[in-house]
């Protein structure tokens, strides 16, 4: 679809004593036919049961993307990179947003980066990976997009209204600013040294917040009730308190939403990520009462479509199964854009002598996987494990990294029952206990340890280790002391794909390490994430139940 511009008178919006310029320039207005498209039963129900087939799409700067599920297309061509102004972003906040790039990053960031925001500008949603560097452009881009949105609306419903209230303003002011600073302000916060620089977990580390935003001309007010808030700005779990838990007796806060924001979800997912897709199931669901004006509701929200009239924008520093589910579940009219760069893998970072097997396992379904991992640790690799277990003057020490605390819980329950020369570290344990693990598992009281994902992405603290007659000093970077390791059993691929890396670069073998790794055919994208698309792929296609990649 070509390029069509449409002539836009200029708007002069009073809200607080103060005129705002919205627009002045003839734009390509996004915003309008997004949020006022005429959607029939039929397009709902033809967006419910979208498919995977998805176009190429490319723009300058960013990574190959493909286009699936739209049933509409933005007035500006989606492969075209489209100007912010032509958008009808508003000049301050465009004045704002440039000033602040450049700071950062400089004028050749702030030209390569305009083809994502160009993208958000359209309202498609948005499934993007994202690292150190760009991590902070994406936050920059997506609150300029949020925001921007906000005074669209807030716009149109004052002009509806037909009558404004003033009030002698004389300066921006922030409400309940010394309150914001105190909650979320970094505060005392233990820091922690990395095997990488990492900021994971820089800063405040609570995972219960929720914070109401309301914007007006010359103010922002925080903690505004969420009934009367513009922008909500929430953990998974502080906004699943809000909505009232599973009962979700308050979920009419979020029938009226128009953008959703889900940033570093690779960080929510060491969380609870059963959270997410709760909210997003509960989200946009018609209300019991309505108290507001019915006439003036979109007829779109009557008819129950609210849910495609939402943008959904993901970022996460790589891919995950449980990302592209949410992302595939939404209905945005306009589709739904997901980046995938090519990935050469992580095995180039090992720095240690490695034997690397693969073991397949072979699974009818999905459903049935969990249950065909767990057979086959038991039937094929507990065994040999028990051996070295049950001989005392062997030295062979093994760790097992277990991805989900669920699996973790059938292994642990199975060596409880068939062994007891094991210690557990997981994100529940006190810290004693913890202490007492490491100790009993270094000295060799105890031959295996068996260590969630979770417990590693909340514990990687220093630990030196002064070893005396005739030992080294060690200074690992990990949660729990993993030395003369000689085998690394991964139950199942790490959904970060550096945890393998780290925990393999962490063991202090005496000779050659080996690792174990247990996959099955639905664990593709983790596999591309360690080993890259086309190592990935062709380890996935070989029909050999065991391989190996063994390096020097």
């Amino acid at each position: 679809m070509g390029k069509r511009k449409h002539p836009v008178e200029e708007e002069v919006i009073e809200d607080d004593g103060v005129e705002e310029k919205v627009v002045k320039t003839d734009v390509i207005d996004e915003f309008t036919p997004f949020l006022n498209v005429n959607l029939t039963p039929k397009d709902v129900e033809s967006i419910k049961n979208r498919t995977r087939k998805a176009s190429k799409l490319s723009l300058p700067g960013l990574p190959p993307a493909s286009l699936s599920g739209g049933i509409t297309l933005p007035k500006a061509p989606l492969n075209e990179v489209t100007s912010l102004e032509t958008l009808g972003y508003t000049e301050a906040l465009l004045k704002n947003m440039k000033d602040l790039l450049q700071k950062e990053f400089g004028e050749e960031k702030v030209e390569k980066y305009e083809s994502m925001m160009s993208l958000m500008g359209k309202y498609v949603d948005i499934a993007m990976l994202t690292d150190k560097e760009k991590k902070k452009l994406h936050k920059i881009g997506y609150c300029t997009h949020a925001l921007n949105h906000v005074i669209r609306t807030r716009n149109t419903v004052l002009k509806n209204k037909q009558k404004l209230s003033k009030a002698n303003v004389s300066k921006a002011d922030i409400v309940h600013k010394a309150r914001f600073e105190e909650e979320f302000g970094q505060g005392i916060v233990k820091t922690f040294e990395r095997l990488k620089e990492d900021e994971d977990d820089d800063g405040n580390r609570d995972d219960c917040f929720r914070l109401g935003v309301a914007l007006s001309n010359k103010s922002l007010k925080l903690y505004a009730p969420f009934d009367k808030a513009d922008i909500l700005i929430c953990s998974p779990l502080g906004l699943r308190m809000v909505i009232g838990g599973d009962s979700g007796r308050e979920s009419y806060l979020l029938s009226s939403m128009q953008l959703a924001v889900v940033d570093e979800a690779d960080i929510l997912l060491q969380q609870n990520w059963e959270h997410l897709p709760l909210i997003f199931n509960t989200m946009h669901t018609q209300p019991s009462k309505i108290v507001t004006d019915v006439s003036r509701v979109r007829t779109q929200y009557l008819d129950g479509h609210a849910a495609s009239l939402c943008q959904t924008l993901l970022f996460s520093s790589h891919r995950h199964e449980l990302f592209t589910a949410l992302s595939m579940g939404r209905r945005n009219h306009r589709g739904f854009v997901s980046f995938r760069p090519s990935s050469e893998g992580l095995l180039t970072q090992i720095e240690l002598r490695i034997c690397q097997e693969l073991h397949s396992i072979k699974c009818e379904d999905s459903t049935t996987q969990s249950d065909a991992r767990f057979n086959f640790f038991k039937e094929k690799v507990m065994f040999p494990i028990s051996l070295f277990s049950i001989a005392p003057t062997l030295t062979m020490h093994t760790a097992i990294f277990i991805p989900s605390y669920y699996d973790y819980v059938r292994i642990r329950n199975l060596f409880k029952k068939d062994t007891e020369s094991f210690v557990q570290c997981h994100e529940y344990a006190p810290q004693n206990k913890i202490t007492r693990a490491r100790d009993l598992f270094y000295h060799g009281e105890k031959k295996l340890m068996v260590i969630t994902e979770r417990f590693h992405h909340f514990n990687r603290v220093n630990i030196r280790a002064i070893l005396k007659t005739g030992y080294i000093v060690i200074d690992l970077i990990c949660g729990f002391l993993l030395v003369k390791i000689q085998r690394i059993v991964f139950y199942q691929p790490p959904s970060r794909p550096s945890f393998y890396i780290d925990l393999i670069n962490m063991c202090q073998p005496e000779g050659r390490l080996q690792s174990i790794l247990l996959f099955t055919q639905y664990d593709r994208i983790r596999m591309e994430n360690i080993f890259g698309l086309e190592m990935g792929t062709a380890i996935l296609k070989s029909e050999k139940a065991v391989q190996a990649i063994v390096s020097e």
